[in-house]
């Protein structure tokens, strides 16, 4: 039994996806910087990344493993 989530194929990468516009270095600021606020937010009682599974805003790689937003996310 695989651990895949999804086939590798459909997983497209930076080059082929055109709405992955970001860099993941980009996306890694900006999830640092919305944490942060996040948690000094009083009203806010909880939160989580809308994984995408595709492009610079996925948490997971096709085998299951982080990916390095991944390995961001879960170090905040």
């Amino acid at each position: 039994s695989s651990t895949a989530r999804w086939p590798a194929a459909l997983l497209p990468s930076r080059m082929t996806c055109p709405s992955c516009r970001y860099s993941d270095s980009e996306v890694a600021g900006f999830m640092k910087t919305m944490v942060s606020w996040m948690q000094q937010q009083q009203w806010l009682l909880a939160y989580s990344w809308h994984d995408s599974q595709v492009g610079s805003s996925a948490l997971l790689g096709p085998n299951g493993q982080l990916t390095s937003l991944g390995a961001v996310y879960a170090s905040l």
